[in-house]
């Protein structure tokens, strides 16, 4: 029996962690002789080439604010027959979803994040549509918990499948165990205020002693977070790499001493682990996603959203930096064996095996 045609949605092609998921799960997927399709319902982004190099087919919607039109977009793109199974990422749940549910296609949606701080339209369109879904695989249990207690879909109908590591690609680290003479923070992440940038950046201006930061990603943030650095008189020390591909984000990694991430809420937090699987020392906001993979020795939990507090996290690495590289090599170990791209396409490819045309749960 030949295998179904998976259908991946997305809203856009950002390098955002749920676009770099879809993108690497068709991936593996077309490795393993799956028929893979693409489509990013509200236009394309920095993805857009990198996904056309690898001849995997994509369809990109109109970049516009009517609805009707995206609609109606997705209606003609996808397919109707029964031997194809959709799955939705983020925004294009609910669009997709709608129109899964409406011809009985299979239907298979990613929970990334949790969503907070959405209109509470939007949130309540969301959830319902999420419970319609046959399946929704979670990138953490605190998504997974979630997604249970507010959007109230069954735990049966729900699994935990973190977004994979390429572990060849980010286990390349030489690995040093002392810091450069003047120590090199990153921080890998979209410039949005959730990311919490600012906050570092404050931190960072209370230092006395010499340091530098790379800043890799773009967003609407940029422009803010550089008037904000040279009003700090910091910001000849920083720079805005911008957006890149991943082979250059594993080079930059390689590259610098420690990684710091002060965001507000993360689902998953695709770049922390790729910062672990690297080998490189982690100075984190405490939050429970985190706490699934790392135990409160092996990273540096910053408790306090305070840029105080942050500085003190920062400056530890001054005073015991052997401390802080041998912590993180087995830590890397751990990540590369629980979160390789491997191992998420066959937790996929399992789901997507016990999908019929009419494995669908009841309306609710």
């Amino acid at each position: 029996m030949q295998k179904p045609e998976i259908i991946q949605i997305l809203w856009g092609l950002d390098r955002g962690g749920a676009e770099r998921m879809a993108f690497q799960l068709a991936c593996g997927l077309r490795e393993r002789n799956w028929r893979v399709r693409m489509i990013a319902a509200g236009g394309g982004g920095d993805l857009q080439e990198e996904i056309e190099r690898t001849g995997i087919p994509l369809h990109i919607g109109p970049d516009t604010r009517n609805r009707f039109a995206t609609l109606n977009f997705l209606r003609r793109e996808l397919p109707r027959r029964s031997s194809a199974i959709y799955h939705t990422h983020l925004g294009a749940d609910i669009w997709a979803g709608l129109i899964a549910r409406t011809r009985g296609i299979p239907w298979v949606a990613t929970a990334h994040s949790q969503e907070e701080h959405q209109p509470r339209l939007r949130t309540w369109m969301h959830e319902r549509m999420l419970r319609q879904a046959t399946h929704v695989a979670c990138v953490s249990k605190e998504v997974q918990n979630r997604i249970w207690t507010q959007a109230h879909v069954p735990i049966k109908r729900t699994s935990v499948i973190p977004c994979g590591i390429d572990v060849q690609l980010f286990s390349t680290r030489a690995h040093i165990r002392h810091l450069h003479d003047i120590p090199r923070f990153i921080s890998v992440g979209r410039l949005v205020s959730g990311k919490r940038h600012a906050l570092l950046l404050e931190a960072l201006a209370a230092i006395r002693r010499p340091w530098q930061l790379e800043l890799v990603g773009d967003g609407p943030e940029r422009s803010s977070l550089t008037r904000l650095a040279q009003r700090l008189g910091i910001l000849p020390r920083i720079k805005f790499t911008g957006s890149v591909e991943p082979k250059r984000v594993a080079q930059l990694l390689q590259e610098s001493d420690v990684f710091c991430f002060p965001s507000e809420q993360e689902g998953q937090g695709l770049s922390v682990l790729e910062a672990a699987t690297s080998g490189l020392p982690l100075i984190l906001s405490n939050l429970p996603v985190y706490r699934e993979w790392f135990q409160p020795n092996d990273v540096t939990f910053v408790h306090e959203t305070t840029p105080h507090a942050w500085t003190s996290a920062l400056e530890q690495i001054w005073t015991a930096p052997p401390t802080f590289f041998a912590r993180a090599e087995p830590i890397a170990q751990r990540v590369r064996d629980q979160a390789s791209l491997d191992t998420m396409v066959m937790n996929y490819e399992a789901i997507y095996s016990q999908l019929t045309p009419h494995a669908h749960p009841s309306r609710q």
